[in-house]
């Protein structure tokens, strides 16, 4: 599953983050909880895997964004 899905969450994590480094972090971190919860994606169509990965992918580089300004804060 990660083979298949990996360019659309690498791809969209570069867009919002506009940095590779952290969109290589937001995708790892994505297919890390992916691979947890692998059994849950069996009944699943594509779409919605798709869904539910870009949802994690906006999720995951929210807080990385939101991380970052507090930490220019302190």
């Amino acid at each position: 599953m990660v083979v298949t899905y990996q360019d659309l969450v690498f791809r969209t994590a570069f867009r919002i983050m506009c940095d590779r480094p952290d969109a290589e972090s937001v995708a790892a971190k994505v297919f890390g909880t992916v691979g947890r919860d692998e059994g849950v994606y069996a009944f699943l169509s594509s779409s919605e895997i798709e869904n539910v990965l870009l949802r994690r992918t906006c999720l995951c580089c929210r807080m990385k964004i939101a991380r970052r300004r507090l930490s220019w804060l302190f």
